[in-house]
């Protein structure tokens, strides 16, 4: 059986001098727990819930009024960096769109595609 403590949580719980710092600290956390066998690995995680808010496409007009133009964004998982400038370079072409940019989150596994230009979908 192996334990796997989350690498930064073992730096933080060696600079607490006291059991009360941790539990002040605790909120701003994430505990990582692994159990592994020769057959079977448990995991579990404890964190603290946040409120995350999404990213829209959508214009909207000075009056806060939606529209139906939106700015062109891309969720693109699942393959590498050729494929996906490969198939983002089509859209561009086929939609006459301007620069489209790239970013990763995911050690080049997940691409966010951004083009900063307004366009309609009918």
């Amino acid at each position: 059986m192996t334990v796997y403590p989350h690498p930064h949580l073992s730096m933080h719980i060696a600079s607490f001098r006291r059991i009360g710092d941790f539990l002040l600290n605790l909120n701003r956390k994430r505990f990582n727990f692994r159990i592994t066998t020769s057959r079977f690995t448990f995991f579990s995680m404890l964190s603290r819930s946040q409120k995350i808010e999404g990213v829209t496409s959508q214009v909207y007009d000075k009056n806060g009024k939606t529209t139906n133009f939106h700015y062109p964004m891309w969720d693109l998982e699942g393959k590498n960096i050729e494929e996906t400038k490969k198939t983002l370079k089509k859209v561009q072409t086929r939609y006459g769109l301007p620069n489209i940019y790239l970013t990763t989150d995911n050690n080049g596994k997940t691409y966010r595609g951004w083009c900063f230009v307004v366009v309609h979908f009918c």
